[in-house]
């Protein structure tokens, strides 16, 4: 079996082939722009002393090691592990015996100099994009199954360790192929799998000369298969000729590793059928062997085929539906998969992001606030976290509760802690928050904001009352307050009907994931009430923000919160340029995305720096128009599908680009997060027949 003499800087196999080899990452069809040119300019700078090999190796895999709230999850969901091995071998022979016996393995500075060759016209761009890493020659073994003995069978061969079936592309047909074509093929077919294709260029003359060749065979052929051949092979060098295509020799298999000849077979069949439109493929009976010797690092051809390079870069496997995730994600990341299975990550302080604002956007059911939930549990995870999460419909408790948070349940006989006076200072940032809190509390019912001149006589008052040397309270402040709607924080102070609400003797905690839960009050009979407290809370949150230490990263989350966006409009307005610009989160949940704007007011979208999308509403041209929105990627939106228990899909909208989720729960996950009706009733009912807890009933279902 073949062997490798490993100097690090690079390798020669026991067959005298000079070579460096790379892991790479691959690149994501649904983010990455001008991959053609990309491919282009690749192939085009590959010289003619170069053989170029490369491998995609996919795994199903439940061998989770990432620091993420979701781990255990991920361990029963499964996902798709993936790596991408990339190898230059210069064309040009060393004998093997020779070398060794004059010293030549010493002589480092020629073969350094011939190594060059290789890299010398090499298009860097594709190599950085891939993020291509030096891959030691020891590890080849395990990647390709170089283990000896090897027993030829009519399935492929077998060693101590497992079966390996090796499909073989025999022709690549007359199929319309894309950059898509070889990433969706691919997906289909059973894990794990190898995907090799070794490719090395024609010299002009010499790809012309073979063509000709080939279509003098071909017209001397008779019936409609030969006829089609030769017009694909006239036209190939038309191309050629004219067009400035490249010719390159290549040959391209598939390796199954499986347990035993069942899985082998029945994998071997279910492949053949998914490859269909790729080409015509064979089964590698005895031939396997001599296949696995081409397809690893450091052998020649086995079965060579012509291709020119238009079409030959639609069979490179760098290209995929998904990602490679890197280890460790990120603390407080959000792990999901991709449409291939792979693993992806969203955070709102990513460093590809410029703020840390997004939007959540999805119908009832559609899997929203189990997002939320997860994403809850994601950035709680992350010691450096502080949370306020706002929630009319009390979808939260569950998670809120196991984390170990602290829950503000929202009523007038209960004081929440809300003072917002006590950070109360002369400095422009304090005067402006505090004077947007009490705005809320002296509008009416149908007004949204002071006039300019009601607005810079309170902001006069705040400035008064910052400088005077007394306890900074609403009831204090309403002491000293001179203003036409004075009368307005009569029901707000001691002795009133609401004086609860913000009774200064409970301090708002420390805890790093606060709940205010307002499924209590009833926006419509409470309104006021329910406007004054979101102007509390987000009035407390502002100056946690303010205060905060820089490594110190705060979210506050709104899920559910239309009549919230709607009365304050401009107080979230504000929260959101103070995130921005002090290094915090905001995130809004909506189930449609008029919910988010006021008065043609878009700023709460435009400025969110993330969007995940479960649903569409409203006219098309204007939900498109919002969100930015391609045709591509609306008509992701519309076909997108929720399977309950098993998994919802959304699109991501970043700076990045755009691309399609899953959220795959583990069955933890979904009894945990589930905050449907008819679930509730379930879970009640286990409750009261087990005479058990709430968490407890959890545990239990979440077995069934």
């Amino acid at each position: 079996m073949k062997t490798y003499v490993d100097k690090k800087e690079y390798w020669i196999s026991s067959s005298g082939f000079l070579g460096k080899s790379f892991s790479y990452s691959t690149l994501d069809l649904e983010v990455e722009n001008n991959l053609e040119v990309l491919l282009d300019n690749f192939l085009k700078s590959l010289s003619e002393n170069v053989r170029m090999k490369i491998s995609l190796f996919q795994e199903a895999s439940k061998n989770s090691s990432f620091f993420s709230s979701r781990e255990k999850a991920l361990k029963e969901t499964g996902f798709l592990d993936v790596k991408g091995l990339i190898h230059f071998e210069h064309k040009k022979k060393v004998s093997f015996k020779e070398a060794l016996k004059k010293g030549f393995l010493k002589n480092e500075d020629a073969l350094i100099k011939r190594l060059s060759e290789i890299y010398e016209s090499l298009d860097e761009g594709f190599l950085n994009k891939i993020q291509y890493q030096p891959f030691p020659s020891s590890s080849f073994k395990d990647c390709y199954g170089l283990y000896t003995p090897l027993e030829v069978s009519s399935l492929g061969l077998k060693s101590s360790k497992n079966l390996l079936g090796v499909l073989k592309l025999k022709n690549s047909g007359n199929y319309p192929l894309s950059l898509n074509t070889l990433a969706l093929k691919l997906e289909k077919i059973p894990k794990p799998l190898g995907f090799h294709i070794s490719l090395e260029k024609i010299s002009k003359a010499k790809g012309e000369k073979t063509l000709q060749a080939k279509s003098r065979e071909e017209a001397e052929g008779r019936g409609q298969v030969s006829f089609e051949k030769y017009k694909d092979t006239q036209r190939a060098l038309s191309d050629v000729e004219l067009s400035g295509e490249e010719l390159f020799s290549y040959e391209v298999h598939i390796t199954l590793k499986r347990p035993s000849d069942v899985h082998l077979r029945r994998d071997i069949a279910s492949s053949l059928k998914s490859l269909s439109g790729l080409g015509e493929w064979s089964v590698e009976s005895f031939g396997a062997y001599r296949s696995l010797l081409a397809l690893s690092p450091g052998d020649s051809f086995h079965y060579k085929l012509i291709e020119k390079s238009s079409t030959l870069k639609c069979f490179l496997p760098c290209l995929r539906f998904g990602t490679v995730l890197h280890k460790p994600a990120a603390a407080g990341s959000l792990i999901y998969h991709r449409r291939d299975s792979s693993l992806d990550i969203i955070n709102p302080f990513s460093k590809d992001y410029s703020n840390h604002t997004g939007v959540i956007i999805g119908k009832s059911g559609r899997g929203k606030s189990v997002f939320a939930n997860l994403l809850t549990r994601s950035l709680f995870h992350d010691e450096k976290a502080y949370i306020f999460l706002v929630d009319v419909r009390g979808s939260h408790k569950k998670t809120v509760e196991e984390l170990g948070g602290k829950t503000y349940n929202i009523d007038i006989k209960n004081p929440c802690g809300l003072n917002p006076f006590k950070n109360l200072n002369s400095s422009k940032e304090t005067i402006e928050i505090v004077s947007h809190f009490i705005e809320k509390l002296f509008l009416e019912e149908k007004e949204s904001v002071l006039s300019s001149e009601e607005k810079n006589t309170l902001e006069t008052n705040l400035i008064r009352f910052a400088g005077r040397d007394e306890e900074k309270t609403l009831d204090n402040f309403y002491k000293t307050l001179k203003h036409p709607r004075k009368g307005k924080l009569a029901r707000w102070i001691k002795g009133s009907l609401n004086e609860n609400i913000f009774n200064n003797e409970e301090s708002i905690s420390d805890n790093r994931l606060i709940y205010f839960n307002f499924e209590n009050i009833s926006t419509a009979s409470n309104s006021h009430i329910a406007k004054a407290i979101i102007a509390g809370v987000m009035a407390e949150f502002s100056f946690k923000l303010l205060n905060k230490d820089p490594n110190e990263k705060f979210i506050f989350i709104s899920d559910e919160t239309p009549f919230f966006i709607k009365s304050c409009f401009n107080t979230f307005s504000l929260l959101s340029k103070n995130v921005r610009k002090l290094n915090g989160s905001l995130i809004l949940l909506a189930q449609n995305s008029k919910d988010l704007i006021q008065n043609n007011d878009t700023s709460l979208i435009d400025n969110s720096e993330f969007k995940i999308l479960f649903s569409s509403d409203g006219e098309k041209r204007k939900f498109k128009e919002t969100f930015s929105l391609t045709d591509a990627e609306f008509q992701k939106i519309k076909n997108i599908r929720t399977v309950k228990g098993e998994f919802s899909q959304f699109l991501l909208k970043d700076s990045i680009g755009s691309r399609l989720g899953f959220l795959r729960l583990s069955k933890e996950e979904y009894v945990f997060s589930n905050t449907e009706p008819e679930f509730l009733h379930k879970l009640q009912k286990l409750k009261t027949l087990l005479n058990i807890n709430e968490e407890k009933a959890l545990k239990v279902m979440s077995y069934v």
